[in-house]
């Protein structure tokens, strides 16, 4: 799943503000303005779900200063936990017990929808619309494809909403997933690890 390969980027975001610029075809620098209000921000929800009548529904919690990311997912009759942490990833699966293991160095390096969001060249502006009342800003994301993928590998695109006063996304969908931000730094959104030791290492003969 793109945003949640590419949350952790979100850490990087003062950094890409200052370097972000608008690309040719947004004269009204529609997407350093998002950019900018990205890497303000200290933490933030992202609710997804599947297609419709798949069943697949999850949450991701997104802690920036610490680049600690929690996500939930549930599919039929298994939800699946996992936490990364101070390089290390800690699963477990049904309310079960955690399994901790090491943060391979290149596992939140992957690109996807969070990280292009922090780069203004990814962003298209698109009319305004109008959802129960309220004008919103409309814009489209083209996600950057995944490590490991060749040059040649066709770029995925998500049409977005945003905030028109702070300018912070809103939902984002392409026919296939969609995925609604919530709970912007809001305190609730602290991540605990859990207490579990790492397993030891196997014992030389």
């Amino acid at each position: 799943m793109a945003a949640l390969a590419a949350a952790s980027a979100l850490a990087a975001g003062p950094e890409a503000a200052r370097a972000a610029t608008a690309p040719a075809n947004d004269p009204s620098g529609l997407g350093a303005r998002i950019v900018g209000a990205l890497a303000k921000v200290q933490s933030f929800r992202l609710e997804m779900s599947g297609p419709t009548g798949s069943g697949v529904a999850g949450t991701m919690t997104v802690e920036v200063p610490t680049k600690r990311m929690r996500l939930i997912m549930a599919g039929g009759t298994v939800v699946s936990e996992s936490i990364s942490a101070d390089g290390k990833v800690y699963t477990r699966m049904n309310g079960g017990a955690w399994s901790v293991h090491d943060l391979a160095p290149d596992a939140s390096s992957d690109p996807g929808m969070v990280q292009s969001m922090l780069d203004a060249t990814h962003i298209r502006a698109l009319p305004d619309r109008t959802e129960d009342g309220k004008v919103l800003g409309v814009y489209q994301i083209t996600l950057a494809p995944p490590v490991g993928t060749t040059p040649q590998s066709i770029q995925a695109a998500m049409t977005c909403t945003y905030d028109k006063a702070t300018y912070l996304p809103r939902t984002c969908a392409n026919g296939f997933i969609s995925e609604a931000f919530t709970g912007w730094n809001d305190p609730a959104n602290t991540i605990v690890v859990p207490a579990v030791s790492s397993p030891p290492p196997p014992r030389s003969h």
